[in-house]
């Protein structure tokens, strides 16, 4: 892969500031399978521009326009055609014939904050050409075959917002929510990849501070029923709760939190076809108590780590776990 990336940001007068920019993609895949000799040889050469447009009326105030547009290469298991057993009658086979997924992305972002309280909301539509989904094939011998495809196209159009308050100086409240609403389309084998589908999460965070090095924090998480090709997943939520103590001027700090307090997250996806019924439901050990204990020999501060720019992978089957 050979890319090459161009960009250009100007401030405009006080209250204006745009970026634009460009990056070349060229992309060359030799695929061979020696069992039988094919060979998939592909040559592609992709554009994604960006831009950014931001308007700062005030200290307090932030409005931002954005248009990316970006690749989603499909991972080494996707690929993979061989077929590797999960169990005695599910399989799982990859498809060496992927085409990387490409988003064009716009969105409206606008930043309120002041000394209590602060707005962030995002208003933005996703579309998504050549989308990577899993699928399910089902045999004549009666066992399951999990493997992937390209659909036609997924459009989301979605809005987030949080809202950060402090009502207090030793109370914080954030509450976020999420609505997104899908519309996805294509066939692979006669099977329809259609969806039609609108869900929403949520959180809700509470942190309390005492003077006394003292902290506690709650936090809340709920996703709404989800519909993807084939499957409807079901919702999920879950609590978890963690308090910290120091000791020494808080050089001494030791904490204690249990991640979902009630043993409440577990995954289940279920489908429908005119051939079979499946019910996948997977529960992880997510219950789970942590004690940590911290003491500071100096005031050296570790450096923040940068966010993983790499897109979120789409697993959304998770059979045999």
């Amino acid at each position: 892969m050979y890319t090459a990336h161009l960009s250009y940001s100007r401030h405009q007068r006080e209250f204006w500031l745009y970026k634009i920019g460009i990056l070349a993609d060229y992309d060359i895949t030799r695929t061979k399978l020696m069992e039988n000799t094919d060979k998939h040889n592909f040559d592609r050469f992709y554009f994604y521009p960006h831009l950014t447009l931001q308007y700062t009326p005030s200290d307090q105030q932030e409005l931002a326009f954005h248009f990316t547009r970006k690749a989603a290469h499909p991972d080494y298991t996707q690929l993979n055609p061989f077929t590797n057993p999960i169990d005695h009658q599910t399989f799982e086979q990859g498809n060496p014939l992927l085409r990387p997924e490409i988003t064009n992305r716009a969105e409206i972002n606008y930043l309120l904050h002041g000394e209590k309280i602060q707005l962030n909301g995002n208003l933005y539509f996703n579309s998504t050409k050549r989308f990577i989904t899993p699928v399910t094939l089902f045999s004549e011998d009666n066992t399951l075959t999990l493997s992937y495809t390209n659909g036609n196209m997924e459009n989301k159009v979605g809005l987030d917002i949080n809202l950060s308050g402090s009502p207090t100086s030793w109370m914080t409240i954030t509450p976020s929510i999420s609505l997104v609403h899908a519309h996805a389309n294509g066939k692979y084998q006669g099977i329809n990849l259609h969806v039609d589908d609108f869900s929403w999460s949520g959180n809700l965070e509470l942190n309390l501070n005492s003077k006394k090095h003292t902290e506690f924090q709650a936090l809340f998480s709920y996703q709404s029923p989800t519909k993807v090709p084939q499957f409807k997943i079901e919702e999920n939520y879950h609590l978890d709760l963690a308090i910290k103590q120091g000791f020494f001027d808080n050089r001494l700090q030791v904490s204690f939190s249990v991640s979902d307090v009630f043993d409440t997250s577990e995954w289940q996806a279920r489908s429908n076809t005119d051939t079979y019924r499946l019910a996948n439901y997977s529960k992880e050990a997510t219950h789970a108590y942590w004690i940590g204990l911290t003491f500071n020999f100096n005031n050296f501060k570790s450096r923040s780590s940068a966010d993983d720019s790499h897109p979120q992978k789409r697993q959304i089957i998770q059979l045999g776990q």
